[in-house]
């Protein structure tokens, strides 16, 4: 029930997200956040997850990329 329509595109977001700015730059921390990607999206409790660039030295954005893969979750 936590889910919105964006209505300039029309896209239902979750108000609950998944950030990736926390953490170290190591395989570690590489393995948390696709985990709880992975956990977050097929729970089909979020679909918004926040990255930039400069997260993690871009390694949060590759980390997204690869479990939105393995996922076979369409970006948009």
């Amino acid at each position: 029930m936590h889910f919105r329509t964006n209505y300039h595109n029309n896209l239902s977001l979750s108000s609950l997200g998944i950030g990736s700015y926390i953490g170290a730059p190591d395989v570690n921390d590489d393995i948390k956040l696709f985990g709880a990607i992975n956990e977050s999206v097929k729970s089909g409790g979020v679909n918004v997850i926040d990255t930039a660039i400069n997260y993690r030295y871009m390694k949060s954005e590759r980390v997204i990329g690869a479990a939105l893969r393995y996922l076979n979750y369409p970006r948009e």
